[in-house]
Order: structure tokens, then sequence, then C-alpha cells
């Protein structure tokens, strides 16, 4: 699990970082931290970027189950994906298939993971812009050990640069 002071040298976005410090709030004296005693309320600011998969399925190691997602998750995919396994929303499947894998490590291990990733965003010949997204994802479980769910929240913006793609677990 990722410590606060990992969390605040690593993370870049404001609301990244709000978001993992109210999960780590969570943790108290268990390594996991409980998804449902979790009031996203708490954190309104950072909702739109939330989505949550439930891990209870038998085929994990293949699709996750989307439980919970945000407007700005949601217009990434292009639909509403709540209620709706992972591999069936993601157009790239050798996107899906890197992502997936990333936090399928992250929930076996129990480990926080964190993203940086872009893509070229073509608008026009004359600006090149590249979709910048950041993850920071977190398994839970109710017993502290054995996840069930997992939370994660993105920055999800356009830039004038590429960047390296980077994928960490703490």
């Amino acid at each position: 699990m990722i410590s606060e002071n990992q969390l605040l040298s690593t993370v870049k976005s404001d609301h990244l970082k709000t978001f993992g410090q109210f999960v780590l709030s969570h943790c108290n004296e268990r390594y996991l931290p409980d998804y449902k005693k979790m009031d996203l309320m708490k954190i309104p600011q950072c909702i739109p970027y939330i989505w949550a998969y439930d891990l209870t399925g038998e085929d994990i190691d293949q699709r996750f189950l989307i439980k919970f997602s945000g407007t700005k998750i949601d217009e990434l995919h292009g639909q509403n994906i709540m209620g709706k396994y992972d591999i069936d929303f993601y157009k790239d499947k050798n996107l899906f298939s890197e992502v997936h894998q990333k936090y399928l490590t992250s929930v076996l291990t129990g480990k926080t993971s964190y993203s940086e990733r872009s893509s070229n965003y073509p608008r026009s010949e004359e600006e090149k812009l590249f979709r910048y997204i950041e993850t920071l994802f977190f398994p839970c479980s109710n017993d502290g050990e054995n996840p069930n769910f997992g939370i994660g929240c993105a920055n999800i913006d356009l830039i004038k640069r590429d960047v390296e793609d980077t994928f960490t677990h703490f």
C-alpha cells in the first residue's frame, strides 16, 4: 500500500492526491480499506473521476465488473459503463489487456497502482494534442486482507506533449 509521503511526492493531480488521502484514511489499522464504508460525498470534487470494480466474480483474471463510474470516466469511454464488464467497452483490446493486467496485479498483491500515460488526440493538423491520463487505484477489502472491490480515480487532460507511459505498484 502506498504511503502518504509516496502519494504526495508521486501524484501530480490535486484531486488524485485528495482521493488518495481519502482512501488511505479508511485503512486505519487494516492493510486494505473497506470500499463499502467509504462515503464518497466527502470528496465531491473527485466523484466524476472515480470508478469502482466489483471483484467478487469467478473470472476476475479476465474481466472486472464496474460497480460505479463517475461522469468523466463515462465520457472517456463514450458511454455509461456502470454495470458493464471492462472488457466490453474498451475499443483497443491491446490497451485493455495491458490495463487489466496492471490492475489485476494490484488486486492480487494488495498494492496501490499509479499510472501516467498519453495517446495521440488529433484535433487538427496545426494543433497536435495528447490525451493525458493519470490514475490511482486501490484494492479494497471488507476483511482488510482479501480484495473484493477496487476503487480508482483519474486525472484526464489534453496536453501538447507526449509523456512516457509509467505504471507503478506501491
